[in-house]
């Protein structure tokens, strides 16, 4: 939940995160495209960023506000820990083919199941 009421929730079924405002107006998507799992590179999220089962959903107090969550995806190497900051997708770990567990591999080649 952010400062203004606003509830996050991701819906790993139809691979999206949606907002859900206080104020009982209908959710609003965040990123995703409904039923229709995938990957997407880093930078501006658009009606086409695609995410593979979103869970875990943490939002950071302003003045970041970032939405971090975990993409599970199906894969061995689907793994991510990303986060949507200003209209854009960072992926901060996981997608690598790397040793499971990170041990001497850096962030973004670590494989997290």
């Amino acid at each position: 939940m952010d400062s203004a009421g606003t509830v996050y929730a991701s819906d790993a079924k139809e691979d999206r995160i949606v907002a859900i405002p206080n104020t009982g107006a209908a959710p609003t998507l965040v990123i995703g495209v409904a039923g229709t799992p995938g990957y997407s590179v880093d930078g501006p999220i658009t009606g086409a960023t695609t995410v593979n089962v979103p869970r875990g959903l943490v939002h950071e107090a302003a003045p970041l506000g970032r939405l971090f969550f975990c993409e599970a995806g199906t894969g061995a190497s689907d793994g991510r820990i990303r986060a949507v900051i200003g209209g854009n997708l960072v992926t901060y770990a996981g997608g690598g083919a790397g040793a499971a567990g990170g041990t001497g591999v850096d962030a973004l080649s670590v494989q997290l199941n």
